[in-house]
């Protein structure tokens, strides 16, 4: 029975957590009697892990405390360590100085038995230690939740959709509540017997754009209200939140780090692509990404002037706004798509990288893309 190790240490934002959970389920599909332990930042986000029964340890290390004597709680010997593809090239562009740092004072402290790698990238030390992309995810949430949740649906609603207006990125990354109204109100018209399932928490910040925090959570009050199939289910707390989605047939939300819990719950993903980064899947569910007709997408480091002014604006980035109101019948597509039985990863990553080509993205930039195709062609070759 070997032991591996996982060291992924970034700020804890949900998608980076989903990032470590997703990498430990692949080596442990591929080695099911290893013993798969992770270290990461302490956060609200990781507590996800324990819902992992995958991952058999979890050691968190607190960026706000000294670090040396949290290393050393830390077990030094390990058949396996497999660190994060991001600190093999051009770290400090991933990471602040201080975790840079951290991250380097753990790699001192590890000593691998067997092998050490970086995560599906180069070999450091020893022999590789392989492991299963795209492995099945299924978290298992606390049967409370998973109870109340399905408690909510109705035996006459189909399909049930939840939704997740917003993130914690600048207002300017995510639709406005005029938008979402539009495309919701053709979603009913185009699927009459649907439920709306509207998730998320009350906006916290000071100031929403040019709103306060209040006058905002205000109007997504009154928003839920607008639409007689929609239910609103605000502030209901992360379990209850997670069981929502997995209850529902389809998650429609823009960019956000939590969105990527969608897939580890089993329930497909449809994104409101736009902005900075692309959109990325975990596990094998199914997704359907909607992307802007935009030659600088995925925009890292190349933002338009026009995005510029809309930020300092509060107001959105033409993506998920004028080009996404554009784009509505592509998304009730992607809900075709979805309630497709036979739609599966592979659909999903085809028609996602020809509806890319057709926007005139820049499909080089949609690392998820070229990592699927290049993994599949070698796996085909093989054959």
């Amino acid at each position: 029975m070997n032991t591996v190790l996982i060291p992924w240490l970034y700020h804890g934002a949900f998608g980076h957590v989903v990032e470590a959970i997703e990498a430990a389920n692949n080596y442990k599909t591929a080695h099911p009697n290893s013993l798969i332990s992770l270290v990461m930042s302490e956060a609200s986000s990781s507590r996800l892990v324990k819902y992992c029964p995958w991952i058999d340890k979890t050691y968190l290390i607190s960026l706000d405390k000294e670090i040396e004597p949290q290393v050393q709680e830390i077990p030094s010997e390990w058949d396996y360590v497999v660190y994060p593809l991001r600190l093999s090239y051009n770290p400090e562009h991933w990471y602040t100085p201080h975790l840079l740092e951290v991250n380097r004072r753990l790699q001192q402290h590890l000593r691998p038995r067997l092998g050490a790698q970086f995560d599906q990238g180069e070999l450091l030390t020893g022999t590789r230690l392989a492991c299963k992309s795209y492995s099945e995810i299924c978290m298992s949430l606390p049967d409370a939740a998973v109870k109340w949740a399905n408690s909510q649906r109705d035996s006459n609603a189909s399909p049930v959709i939840s939704i997740l207006l917003n993130g914690s990125a600048p207002d300017s990354a995510f639709p406005s509540l005029r938008t979402w109204r539009r495309i919701l109100n053709r979603i009913v018209e185009e699927f009459p017997t649907a439920s709306l399932w509207l998730t998320g928490l009350s906006q916290a910040k000071n100031r929403y754009g040019f709103r306060t925090a209040a006058k905002r959570n205000q109007a997504v009050s009154r928003f839920s209200g607008t639409i007689p199939q929609m239910k609103s289910f605000i502030d209901v707390g992360l379990e209850n939140q997670l069981a929502l989605i997995a209850a529902s047939d389809i998650f429609i939300a823009p960019h956000t780090g939590f969105s990527f819990l969608a897939p580890c719950v089993g329930t497909p993903w449809l994104a409101l692509s736009g902005g900075t980064w692309g959109d990325c899947t975990a596990g094998n569910t199914p997704f359907y990404f909607s992307v802007p007709a935009c030659d600088r997408y995925p925009c890292y480091g190349k933002r338009k002037l026009i995005c510029k002014l809309h930020d300092r604006l509060h107001t959105p980035v033409p993506c998920v706004g004028s080009m996404l109101n554009q784009r509505v019948e592509d998304v009730l597509n992607g809900i075709r798509h979805l309630l497709d039985p036979a739609f599966d990863l592979k659909q999903s990553f085809a028609v996602y990288r020809r509806r890319a080509f057709e926007q005139q993205v820049d499909v080089d930039a949609l690392w998820r893309i070229n990592k699927y195709y290049s993994e599949f062609d070698c796996e085909h070759e093989d054959r």
